[in-house]
C-alpha cells in the first residue's frame, strides 16, 4: 500500500452507487420537517466523492455548481468523465484532503458533502475536514456527514481489528486485496468456531462475519480493511463540529425521522424527556443499536415557527415515481418490517397514481383523510418519500434548466450499460435526483434513441448486446441458453417497458 494513501485502501476501486440522501433537493425536505428554514444553494463540494455517480447526477439534475476531490485517480477520472458528458459546471480533482483543503482558489460553499469518509480516515484528516468546513461553509450552509456509530459497532471492533491485523501480518501482498480479505475472514471464522468468550459476549459478530462473506470484496476492502476504522459516538462528532460552529438539525434519511418505525413507545417517551440534543441522540443510538448515521448540520440554522413550517411543507410539490399497483405496503425500520396503514396511505397513492405533480396541501385536504390528524398525513408523506415511492418536484424553471444536462448524462449511462451492470440509475430533471432504471431498460432507451420502436426490435437489439458480451439471462436462477427462449423473455420485457416504464419515465422527464 502506497505512502500517499495514509492507510486507505488504493488497490481496489470503490463500488459505484447512487446515494439519494446526499441530494440537496432532499435536504430541503429534511430541514423543513426539522423546522429549519432551507437556504438557497448554488455551490456544493464533496470531499471523497468515490466514483462520483451521485455528484454527477446532482450536478446535472439539481443545478448546483460542484467542486470536490477524491484522491484515487481512477475515481476522479471516472467522475470527471460523467460531469463532462453532462456538460455541467464541476471542478473535480484527485488531491489529498491536505492539499485540497488548503487550496486558495476555492469558492465558499452552500453545501458540503462528506459521505463514507469520516470513520475511515485518520485524526489529522478529520481535523482538516473540520477546519475546511469552518472556513468554507457559508452561514446558513449545510454539511451532510455520514459515519459509523459506536453504539452499533462496539461488539464488532475486536473482530474487525483481528482481520485487519491478519492482512497486515500474515498475508502475502502479491496475492492481491481480494485474496487477503478472504484469508482474513477464514481466519476470523476459525477463531470464532473455537468458542472464544468474545463470541459468547458478542453473538452478533458471527452473523456479521457471515454477512460479510456474501458482499463484494471491493466494498469490504473500503469498509473494513483500511488502516483507520473509527466508529464514533455522536457526542464526539458533535464536539468536533462545534469548532466549525455547526448545529445538528436532524437526520438526512427521511425514514430516520419517523420514530415509530424504530423506537417503542416507552423509548420515545424517554427520548422526548431529554432536553439536551447531544444526550438525546446518544441515547437514541443506544436504543436503536445504530450502526451508521447520516446527519445534517447547519451553520447558523434559522428556526421556523410551527405555522411557517406547515405553510412551507404545504407548498412542496410531490409526485409518485412508482406504479400505484406495484407499491410495496410495508416499510423496514428498526422495529422490523411494518405494514403501512391502508386507510391513510391508499388515498394518497390513489390521488397521485397519475404521476402528476401535486402540492402537499392538496393531499392534506383529501376528503378521504378527513379523519386523520395533520401529523399522521405528514408522517405518511415522509415515509413515502423516504421509501422512494414519492419524490419532490423542482419548479418549472429549474426543471427546464436540468433537461439538457440530464439528457446528456443519461445517454452516457445507457451507453455504459452495454458493458457493465453496476449503474442502474438515471438522472431526472423533474425530481433533481437519481431514479433507479435497470440495465435492460437502459438498453431499451438507447435503442429507442437510435430509432428502434417495436417490442420485437427492442428485444432483438438487447439480444445482440447480451450475446456480444457472452451473457445469458436467468430464469428462476437458471441460465437460459436457448436463443428462442431468450428472445421470448426479452420480448416480454420490452413489452412491459413500453406499456409500464415509458409513461413513468416520461413523467420523470427521463424519456
Amino acid at each position: 500500500m502506497s505512502d500517499w494513501s495514509a492507510g486507505y485502501r488504493t488497490d481496489l476501486d470503490y463500488t459505484t452507487g447512487y446515494y439519494v440522501d446526499q441530494n440537496p433537493c432532499r435536504f430541503e425536505v429534511a430541514l423543513l420537517l426539522a423546522g429549519v428554514a432551507p437556504g438557497t444553494w448554488r455551490v456544493g463540494c464533496e470531499l471523497g466523492f468515490g466514483n462520483g455517480v451521485s455528484l454527477a447526477i446532482h450536478a446535472a439534475a439539481g443545478g448546483l455548481e460542484w467542486h470536490g476531490t477524491d484522491f484515487l485517480p481512477a475515481h476522479a477520472n471516472f467522475a470527471r468523465g460523467l460531469t463532462e458528458a453532462a456538460g455541467v459546471a464541476a471542478h473535480l480533482r484527485d488531491d489529498t484532503f491536505e492539499a485540497f483543503c488548503a487550496r486558495a482558489d476555492l469558492p465558499d460553499f452552500d453545501v458540503i458533502v462528506v459521505h463514507g469518509v469520516w470513520s475511515w480516515v485518520n485524526e489529522a484528516n478529520r481535523a482538516r475536514i473540520v477546519t475546511f468546513v469552518a472556513r468554507k461553509l457559508r452561514p446558513g450552509g449545510v454539511l451532510y456527514l455520514s459515519y459509523n456509530t459506536e453504539a452499533g459497532w462496539a461488539g464488532m471492533l475486536p473482530l474487525r481489528n483481528l482481520m485487519h491485523l491478519h492482512t497486515m501480518r500474515m498475508s502475502v501482498p502479491a496475492v492481491g486485496a481480494a485474496t487477503q480479505i478472504d484469508e482474513a475472514m477464514v481466519f476470523a471464522g476459525r477463531v470464532l468456531a473455537a468458542s472464544p468468550r468474545f463470541a459468547d459476549a458478542n453473538p452478533t459478530a458471527a452473523r456479521r462475519l457471515e454477512a460479510m462473506s456474501q458482499q463484494g470484496r471491493a466494498y469490504l476492502a473500503h469498509e473494513y480493511f483500511n488502516r483507520d476504522w473509527h466508529p464514533m459516538p455522536f457526542s464526539e462528532v458533535a464536539e468536533a463540529l462545534a469548532e466549525a460552529r455547526l448545529t445538528y438539525v436532524g437526520p438526512a434519511g427521511l425514514l430516520d425521522m419517523v420514530d415509530g418505525l424504530h423506537l417503542t413507545v416507552p423509548q420515545q417517551e424517554i427520548l422526548a424527556a431529554i432536553p439536551d440534543p447531544v444526550l438525546r441522540e446518544s441515547a437514541r443510538d443506544l436504543m436503536m443499536g445504530q450502526t451508521f448515521r447520516r446527519d445534517l448540520w447547519v451553520k447558523g440554522p434559522m428556526r421556523m415557527s410551527a405555522l411557517a413550517r406547515m405553510e412551507a411543507l404545504d407548498g412542496l410539490v410531490v409526485m409518485l415515481q412508482v406504479h400505484a399497483d406495484g407499491l410495496v405496503s410495508t416499510v423496514q425500520g428498526g422495529l422490523g418490517e411494518l405494514t403501512l396503514n391502508d386507510e391513510i396511505y391508499r388515498p394518497i397513492v390513489t390521488f397521485l397514481s397519475d404521476h402528476a405533480p401535486r402540492q402537499v396541501r392538496e393531499i392534506v385536504a383529501l376528503p378521504e383523510l378527513a379523519s386523520c390528524t395533520r401529523f399522521q398525513v405528514e408522517q405518511a408523506i415522509t415515509v413515502l418519500l423516504g421509501k422512494g415511492d414519492l419524490v419532490t418536484v423542482l419548479d418549472e424553471a429549474a426543471s427546464s434548466r436540468a433537461q439538457a444536462p440530464t439528457r446528456r448524462l443519461n445517454r452516457a449511462f445507457w451507453q455504459m450499460a452495454r458493458d457493465r451492470k453496476d449503474l442502474p440509475i438515471l438522472a431526472s430533471p423533474v425530481s433533481g435526483g437519481g431514479v433507479r432504471v435497470e440495465r435492460l431498460n437502459q438498453l431499451h432507451l438507447a435503442a429507442r434513441a437510435a430509432g428502434v420502436q417495436s417490442a420485437e426490435d427492442l428485444a432483438r437489439h438487447v439480444f445482440m448486446v447480451l450475446r456480444s458480451q457472452g451473457e445469458l439471462l436467468l430464469r428462476d436462477g437458471v441460465a437460459v441458453e436457448s436463443d428462442d427462449e431468450t428472445m421470448m423473455l426479452l420480448t416480454e420485457g420490452a413489452e412491459l417497458f413500453l406499456t409500464r416504464s415509458v409513461p413513468l419515465l416520461e413523467a420523470l422527464g427521463i424519456y
